[in-house]
C-alpha cells in the first residue's frame, strides 16, 4: 500500500432512472478471446461502395466491420458456432451495400447466411449446398448471387426474388473453390478438379484444364486471373471468352487475387516463402508493379480500396495491412499473438510468442511468466524443463502420412530404436502431430490443428482429448499433474491430468489465460468466472447462439462483472484444479453461488426510430424508440440515454412494457446540442449490462443562437489533516486556484459557472459525498461538470483511493 500526493481533474457522468422487464431464453453463452481482432486465419475481405467500410471474414467465426479512416472496429457480425464448425470461408457485399452473404463450414446445415448489412440483422437462410461454401459474387446489378461448394456445384440465386434458388450448376468433378460473374453475366467457375468453366445459360460453354487444383478468381471489365490452390506459383490470366492470354510466374504462391476498381492493376497474396504480396499492371503486360513485404505466413485475402490502396489480412498474427507503392499506409491488428513455446513449474506459467525452431522440437523461446504466487504477469527468469520426446528406452519421432501427406502426419512410438505402434492423424483429428511428448508417467501428449490435443498410451491407444482450444495447438508442457498448452488461437489452457488419470475420456481446461501485446490479460475458469488486469476483461467473453436462422449475440465479459469477477475463485481453480472446490473454498468467506453465465445474459436494445444508427434530422430534436428485450429473469434495473457522454437532463423517459414479448418499448424526445451527436443507449440488470446501442446523429444548420452550457465545479483541496503527521503544503491552495481560474478564464464559453470549493476541515468524507451528490442533481446532458482533488491518495490491489481531512 502506497501513499501518493494526488491532484486528479475529472469529467463526471450522471446515472438514470429504472424499469422492469421478464425473460427471453437463448443457448448456453460459449467463452470465448476477443482480442480486438481476428484469432483465425482471415479468409476474405471487402470494401463498402462509399469507401467506407473494410469487411473481414476468419476461420474463427467473426465477421468485422472496421471504419477505414480510424482502422477502428465499428461492429461484428456473427453467426452460429459450436465445436467443429462456424469458420467464415467467404463473404459478398452486394453493389447497394444492402446485402451481406457470408459462406462457409456451418453445421448443422451448409447454408449460406444473408445479412441486412447496416443492421446486422440475419434477414434469408439459403438451404441446397451439401457441403461447405467455399465463394460467393455478387452480378454488377445485384440481381444475382453465385455460391461455390465443396459439394462440387455452384448455385445461382435471385436476389430480386428473395434469393430463391435460380439454379444449379453440375460440371465439377470435385469441389469448387472460386466463383464470379462477369459483366455479361455468364459466370466462371474454378475448382481442384483443374478445371475452368465458363458457364451460359447454366451450362458449360468453354472448359480449360491445368495441371494443378484451382482456387482462387478475379474479374475485370477485361480480364479474368485464376490462380491454384497453393502447390504452384503461376497466374493464369484470361480474357472473358476463357482463352488463355497469359501465364505470370511468381517467386511466392499467389494465394488470393483482386482486381482493382478500374481493372489496371491485379493484387495477389503469398502462400509461401518468401512471403511477398504482389501488384501486377495490366496495362504494361502485367509486370510486377509493386511488391509488399511485412507479412510473414500465409495472406489470402485481398482488395483494393477505390483509390487503388492495397489491403492484404493473414500473416502469422492474422493481420491487416493498407499499402501503396511498397509501403504501409496503415495497420490493422488485435492484441493477441500466437503461442509458440510453453514451459510450466512451480513457479508459474511460461510462454513466448516467437517462432524461431519447429514445434516439435521444444525450443522456441519463452519471454513471459504468469506468477502464480504474485497472481501477476512477471518478466521471464530461470530456465524451467521443457517437454521431452524421450522417457526411459522409449521415444517419438514422425513421418509423412494422414489425408495431405503432411511431413508429420505420423506419430511413431520406439522402444529401444525400434517401433512399437504408430498413430495416423486424419481430418477428424488434426491433421498432423504438430507438438508431442511423454508425460512424466510415460504417457504420450500429441497436438494438432483444429484445436486438437490427445493423450495415448504407448501401445498408440487414446486415453482422452482435452478439449478447449479453437486454433492449432503449437506447444505442450507438462509439470507434475499439470499440463499446460499454448495455441495459435492466442490463448494458453491449464489442465488438470489427475482428470486423465482417472479414466475421464474428455478433459475441459481448468483455466485458460489470454494475454494481450498491451500487458492487460484475463484467465477465466470453465464456467466463466474470471480475474484480470485493470482492462483485461475487454478481451474476453460469451458469444450466445440464437439458432442457424438469427444473428448471435457478442457480450464482453465486462459485462457480467458484478457476477463472474471473482478472482478468489480463479486463485482456487488454480490451487485445486478444480472449479467445483474452489466455489465451495471461496464461500467460506464470501457469499457464493454457481452462476451461470446463461441465466444472468443482458437485455438487448433493438433500433426502432431512427431507422439507421448513422441519421441526419432535421431541426434539433431526435425522436428515439428502442425495444428492450431482456434475455433473463433478472429485472430490468435502468435504461440510461447519454448524449454525447453526458447522461439526459431528464432521465424519465416514456417506457412501455409489452406483454405479449415481455420487452419495453422506450421512447424519448432528445434535444441535440451539437452538429454531430453521440446518442448511447444501455440498460441493466443487477447481473449485468447491455451491449451499449450507439447513434451518430447530426442535424442540418439550425437557426437556434450558439448555445452556452453551465459549468459546474467542485474543487477540493486537503493541505491539513486530522492527523497532522501527513499534513501538505499546496493542496488547498490548489482547489482555490483552479476555481479562481474557471471563474476567470470560463467566461464567455459558459453561460454560468456554478463552483463549490471543499478544503481542510470542510472536506471531511460526508462533505466530499455531499460535493458529489450536488454535481449529481444540478447536472444536465448540456452542461459541463468538473471535480478537482489535491491530497492524499492510496493505490491498493489496483484500486484508487482519496483521503478526505477525516
Amino acid at each position: 500500500m502506497k501513499m501518493v500526493r494526488t491532484a486528479l481533474l475529472l469529467l463526471l457522468c450522471m446515472l438514470s432512472g429504472a424499469v422492469h422487464g421478464t425473460e427471453v431464453t437463448a443457448s448456453q453463452p460459449i467463452l470465448t478471446v476477443d482480442p480486438h481482432g481476428h484469432k483465425g486465419l482471415i479468409r476474405d475481405l471487402v470494401v463498402s461502395s462509399d469507401n467506407r467500410f473494410l469487411i473481414s471474414a476468419s476461420d474463427d467465426s467473426t465477421i468485422r466491420v472496421w471504419n477505414i479512416k480510424t482502422r477502428e472496429e465499428e461492429r461484428k457480425i456473427l453467426g452460429q458456432v459450436g465445436p467443429g464448425h462456424g469458420e467464415i470461408y467467404a463473404i459478398a457485399l452486394s453493389p447497394d451495400d444492402r446485402w451481406l452473404a457470408v459462406g462457409g463450414f456451418f453445421l448443422p446445415k451448409d447454408v449460406i447466411r444473408v445479412y441486412e448489412f447496416t443492421t446486422g440483422k440475419l434477414q434469408h437462410i439459403l438451404e441446397g449446398h451439401t457441403n461447405a461454401v467455399n465463394d460467393l459474387a455478387f452480378s454488377l446489378d445485384g440481381s444475382l448471387l453465385v455460391s461455390a461448394s465443396a459439394d462440387s456445384t455452384v448455385k445461382v440465386w435471385d436476389a430480386v426474388a428473395g434469393f430463391q434458388l435460380r439454379d444449379t450448376l453440375k460440371g465439377h468433378k470435385s469441389q469448387v473453390n472460386g466463383v464470379a460473374i462477369l459483366p455479361d453475366a455468364s459466370i466462371v467457375s474454378t475448382g481442384y478438379d483443374k478445371q475452368v468453366i465458363l458457364w451460359q445459360d447454366g451450362k458449360p460453354e468453354t472448359l480449360y484444364r491445368y495441371s494443378h487444383g484451382l482456387k482462387f478468381i478475379a474479374v475485370s471489365r477485361e480480364w479474368l486471373a485464376v490462380s491454384g490452390n497453393g502447390d504452384d506459383n503461376q497466374i493464369l490470366i484470361f480474357d472473358h471468352t476463357l482463352k488463355l492470354r497469359k501465364t505470370l510466374t511468381s517467386k511466392t504462391r499467389p494465394t488470393g487475387l483482386a482486381f482493382s476498381h478500374n481493372g489496371n492493376l491485379l493484387l495477389a497474396g503469398t502462400g509461401a516463402y518468401p512471403w511477398v504480396c504482389n501488384i501486377y499492371d495490366s496495362r504494361n503486360s502485367f509486370r510486377i508493379k509493386d511488391s509488399f513485404i511485412l507479412h510473414d505466413n500465409l495472406t489470402m485475402a485481398v482488395t483494393f480500396l477505390d483509390d487503388d490502396t492495397a489491403v492484404t489480412g493473414g500473416g502469422s498474427n492474422n493481420e491487416i495491412y493498407f499499402w501503396k507503392n511498397g509501403r504501409e499506409l496503415g495497420h490493422i491488428a488485435g492484441q493477441g499473438r500466437s503461442i509458440w513455446g510453453v514451459a510450466l513449474d512451480q513457479n508459474g506459467l511460461h510462454w513466448g510468442n516467437s517462432y524461431l525452431s519447429l514445434p516439435w522440437e521444444h525450443s522456441n523461446p519463452l519471454e513471459q511468466t504468469f506468477d502464480v504466487a504474485a497472481f501477476d504477469l512477471v518478466p521471464f527468469t530461470g530456465n524451467p524443463e521443457r517437454l521431452k520426446n524421450k522417457y526411459q528406452d522409449w521415444s517419438l519421432e514422425h513421418r509423412p502420412g494422414g489425408d495431405y501427406g503432411y511431413q508429420n502426419g505420423t506419430l511413431v512410438i520406439n522402444k529401444n530404436g525400434s517401433e512399437q505402434a504408430v498413430i495416423t492423424r486424419d481430418n477428424a483429428t488434426g491433421y498432423r502431430h504438430t507438438s508431442y511428448g511423454f508425460t512424466e508417467d510415460g504417457l504420450v501428449l500429441s497436438a494438432g490443428m483444429n484445436g486438437f490435443l490427445s493423450a495415448y498410451d504407448r501401445n498408440g491407444r487414446e486415453m482422452a482429448r482435452f478439449t478447449g482450444h479453437t486454433g492449432e495447438v503449437w506447444s505442450i508442457a507438462v509439470h507434475k499433474n499439470r499440463l499446460l498448452s499454448g495455441s495459435n488461437d492466442q490463448t494458453l489452457k491449464l489442465w488438470n491430468l489427475d482428470e486423465l488419470r482417472s479414466g475421464k475420456k474428455k478433459i475441459y481446461p481448468m483455466l485458460s489465460l489470454f494475454v494481450g501485446t498491451d500487458g492487460e490479460w484475463v484467465a477465466w475458469s470453465k464456467t466463466g468466472y474470471y480475474s484480470a488486469s485493470i482492462q483485461g476483461d475487454k478481451y474476453v467473453g460469451f458469444h450466445v447462439n440464437n439458432g442457424v436462422d438469427h444473428a448471435a449475440w457478442f457480450y464482453p465479459a465486462s459485462r457480467f462483472q458484478a457476477s463472474l469477477y471473482r478472482p478468489d475463485i480463479v486463485k482456487y481453480v488454480l490451487k485445486t484444479g478444480s472449479e467445483t472446490q474452489a466455489i465451495e473454498l471461496a464461500g467460506k468467506t464470501r457469499r457464493t453461488e454457481k452462476m451461470a453465465p446463461g441465466t444472468i445474459l443482458p437485455p438487448a436494445i433493438e433500433l426502432l426510430q431512427p431507422v439507421d444508427r448513422v441519421y441526419q434530422v432535421e431541426g434539433d430534436t431526435l425522436h428515439l424508440e428502442c425495444l428492450v428485450i431482456p434475455h433473463s429473469k433478472h429485472e430490468i434495473t435502468d435504461i440510461q440515454v447519454l448524449v454525447n457522454g453526458r447522461p439526459l437532463a431528464d432521465a424519465r423517459g416514456l417506457r412501455v412494457k409489452l406483454k405479449q414479448s415481455n420487452a419495453i418499448r422506450f421512447r424519448r424526445d432528445i434535444d441535440l446540442p451539437l452538429k454531430d451527436n453521440i446518442i448511447t443507449v444501455q440498460a441493466r440488470t443487477a447481473y449485468s449490462n447491455s451491449n451499449p446501442l450507439i447513434l451518430e446523429i447530426s442535424k442540418k444548420e439550425s437557426g437556434q443562437e450558439l448555445f452556452k452550457p453551465t459549468l459546474y465545479l467542485l474543487a477540493i483541496g486537503v493541505s491539513q489533516y486530522r492527523n497532522p503527521d501527513i499534513n501538505l503544503s499546496f493542496a488547498a491552495d490548489d482547489a482555490l486556484a483552479i476555481e479562481e481560474l474557471f471563474k476567470r478564464q470560463g467566461k464567455g464559453l459558459y453561460g454560468t459557472i456554478k463552483t463549490r470549493v471543499l478544503t481542510n476541515e470542510q472536506a471531511t468524507k460526508n462533505d466530499v459525498l455531499d460535493g458529489l451528490d450536488w454535481l449529481e442533481k444540478e447536472t444536465t446532458q448540456r452542461d459541463v461538470a468538473v471535480i478537482f482533488i489535491a491530497g492524499h491518495g492510496l493505490n491498493e490491489k489496483g484500486n484508487y483511493y482519496f483521503l478526505s481531512h477525516d
